[in-house]
């Protein structure tokens, strides 16, 4: 592995171990919580710290990243998580596309 590939476990892992007690609400709250206190540029695509980026994996894998991005540029802070939640649970029904 590189060391960038490493960082990125590391901190997968350590997200992972952080939320591991917590209930599906309690992790939607925590993703809410941690947008918040990122500055506004990390919040995009690309940017983002690798804490934010690993939660973001546990809690809305399905979010695509143009709708993550879609959703923190079209709805205010306080409704990023239910917007977000909708946007994964959307995203888990739609069926599978197979090329």
């Amino acid at each position: 592995m590189t060391l960038t590939r490493d960082t990125n476990a590391n901190a997968r892992r350590a997200a992972k171990a952080a939320v591991a007690y917590l209930g599906e609400e309690e992790r939607w709250a925590l993703l809410q919580e941690w947008l918040l206190k990122e500055p506004a540029g990390q919040r995009n695509v690309g940017r983002r710290s690798l804490k934010l980026e690993a939660l973001r994996s546990i809690v809305c894998p399905r979010v695509k990243d143009g709708e993550w991005d879609k959703v923190l540029r079209e709805h205010g802070p306080a409704r990023w998580a239910q917007e977000l939640r909708m946007a994964n649970a959307f995203a888990s029904r739609e069926p599978s596309r197979i090329a």
